[in-house]
């Protein structure tokens, strides 16, 4: 190997001495300002260049001369002298000017940095947010709600720069004064920036919904802290779509972490939303924090009376459930239960202070031998436009009397295999179109006898460009729909709320957006209150209890009643009552918790909102 030369070895010696920042540059530049004083003096002294021959005036001439960066006048000594000075002032002027620089840029890169937020959160049970990206404020939004009148402290971590983050959040939210912000630009997926967050000492962590391998990565990072900190009290909140991503149960729950699957969520909101109008906007209410919320209450009192008996006298809250020590979260029990000693009520009330125990209503007027079972109708035809990774579980999802469903706007061979996978669990006639949804006649043979349409959005696109897709042909479909005075029902997928907030589905309450923000109100509610993990898990899967809408006529309750005899008429039937559904004109109206003696007046169109399984 050939030696390096010296220029080599200068220019690897300065290299390496740049690169160790400002404090390195200014030492250099010391050093070598020292060097040129002192070879200047010399130099003056050696020549005779100074008349008084004095080391010390040479000396202070040479540094005055670099350090003020003055040129000499021509009286001030001879020709050498003035030379060698004059070589001082220009070295001056250029120490000057790099050292302004190196200061210049040692402030910047410190401002930059104080914008970044580098510096410790040193806060305790606060919520940290990881993940948030400008323009969507539904997670950060139900967590300020959520707080009420309480202090709140939430820390936002993304990779998003700190000025940023802060200008998007002040321009959208309005913040309460005992709310506070703190915001951190960093990266999420690595444990020792997380630490900057105080993880460890936080009351929980959301990670805001991103893609799967994000997510999950964000997870590791976060578990590992939590796991290195065995006193945290922490509590993880994610989505993941993907099983493969998915955390072993026991180690989730060792370091208490709620995981749920956004596939399984969304395609069971889009399938029960089309055939129940205005199912998702009962939804968005139930997870939100405007209103009603669920709680674990404890009652004194209770022991020893039915589910039945104990419906009729807790008011200020619609009754879902009884928390057992044993037998743990029972939702929707049989009337006959008997609430033993210590167990909870599960509640679905606008505060938990509020729920109390009264003197019973008399709900002797409803008995069990009053009705008969519900016999579901049949749901006619359901049209699906285009296709996603969650196609198989809506359509497994739809009500059992769903008489077609029809697969459009993609290929014969993808309809086939769908049809393929799907036909041993449904009873319903599966069908292909070649019609093209994009066409107006076409639209208008595809839908005109049906039911219900869905449009499903298409996770492998560009969000934005697939999400004006779906509105585009939501409106072409409400177009038709207004035209031909047809009857079907709307249900469109759309993924970023921006996009949704481009058209106005308010106006018509049998459209329906089933957004992504979705996710964000599970992961607030789970953030918020932990321990209905369970409760949740159970609404938003594929067994148990869910949330329907029932028709007054169906269950046989039209008339005048009042909130203890509506109870009872639900549990009869095998539900819990929520609340009720009016659609006036165009307009869908949803009231819950009404008080226990409150009397309603219900038309055979009005509808119930319960909970049960099946």
């Amino acid at each position: 190997m050939e030696k390096p030369s010296f220029k080599e070895r200068f220019r690897y010696w300065f290299d390496n001495r740049m690169a160790k920042g400002s404090l390195a540059l200014i030492r250099l530049l010391a050093i070598a300002t020292i060097a040129v004083i002192l070879l200047i003096a010399i130099l003056i002294m050696a020549f005779g260049f100074n008349e008084d021959g004095d080391a010390a005036s040479s000396l202070w001439d040479s540094f005055a001369t670099v350090i003020n960066a003055w040129m000499p006048y021509y009286e001030d000594g001879n020709a050498g002298y003035l030379v060698l000075m004059s070589i001082g002032a220009v070295f001056g002027i250029l120490f000057t000017s790099v050292l302004i620089g190196i200061f210049s840029t040692a402030i910047e890169d410190k401002i930059d940095s104080l914008k970044k937020g580098n510096s410790r959160v040193l806060e305790s049970d606060h919520y940290v947010i990881l993940g948030q990206k400008n323009g969507d404020h539904t997670l950060l939004r139900q967590l300020v709600m959520a707080a009420g009148d309480r202090p709140r402290c939430i820390v936002i971590a993304s990779d998003i720069a700190k000025d940023e983050m802060e200008e998007d959040i002040k321009g959208n939210l309005e913040l309460p004064k005992k709310v506070k912000i703190i915001c951190r630009s960093l990266d999420i997926n690595n444990p020792t920036e997380l630490e900057k967050c105080s993880i460890a000492t936080c009351k929980s962590v959301i990670i805001s919904p991103m893609d799967d391998l994000s997510t999950t990565k964000a997870l590791l990072a976060v578990t590992g802290i939590i796991r290195n900190n065995p006193d945290s009290g922490a509590r993880v909140a994610a989505i993941v779509s993907d099983e493969r991503y998915r955390l072993p149960q026991n180690i989730a729950d060792r370091l208490n972490v709620s995981l749920f699957r956004t596939r399984e969520i969304l395609a069971r909101i889009i399938a029960h939303s089309c055939t129940q109008v205005c199912l998702s906007q009962v939804f968005e209410q139930i997870f939100n924090f405007e209103g009603s919320e669920m709680y674990i209450v404890d009652l004194p009192g209770i022991e020893g009376k039915t589910f039945l008996e104990l419906s009729s006298c807790v008011d200020n809250g619609a009754l879902l459930g009884i928390y057992n020590r044993s037998e743990g979260i029972v939702l929707s029990p049989d009337p006959k239960y008997i609430v033993a000693n210590g167990d909870k009520v599960i509640v679905f009330a606008e505060n938990e202070e509020s729920v109390k125990t009264v003197d019973p209503v008399d709900i002797s007027k409803v008995t069990s031998d009053s009705f008969r079972s519900i016999s579901p109708k049949n749901e006619g035809k359901t049209v699906i436009i285009g296709s996603n990774e969650v196609i198989d579980l809506i359509i497994n999802e739809l009500p059992d009397n769903t008489e077609e469903i029809v697969l459009s706007n993609i290929s014969e061979a993808e309809a086939e295999n769908v049809k393929h996978r799907v036909m041993s669990e449904k009873r319903a006639k599966i069908t292909y179109s070649d019609l093209d949804a994009w066409d107006e006649d076409a639209l208008l043979k595809l839908v005109k006898e049906a039911s219900h349409a869905v449009i499903l959005n298409d996770h492998c696109a560009d969000i934005d460009e697939s999400d004006m897709r779906c509105i585009m042909l939501v409106l072409k479909l409400r177009d038709l729909r207004e035209r031909y005075s047809l009857k079907y029902n709307i249900t469109a997928e759309i993924n970023d709320e921006r996009n949704m907030n481009l058209i106005s589905f308010g106006s018509d309450s049998t459209d329906y957006i089933v957004t992504s923000n979705m996710i964000s109100l599970f992961l607030a509610q789970l953030a918020e209150n932990p321990k209905l993990y369970h409760i949740f898990k159970e609404i938003l899967s594929n067994e148990g209890n869910e949330i329907y809408l029932k028709t007054a006529e169906e269950m046989q309750c039209a008339g005048e009643y009042n909130c203890a005899e509506l109870r009872a008429i639900c549990l009869y039937h095998g539900y819990v009552f929520l609340g009720i559904n009016k659609i006036r004109g165009t307009e869908s109206l949803n009231f819950f918790n009404p008080r226990l003696e409150e009397t309603v007046n219900l038309d055979p169109a009005d509808r119930l909102i319960v909970m049960g399984d099946n």
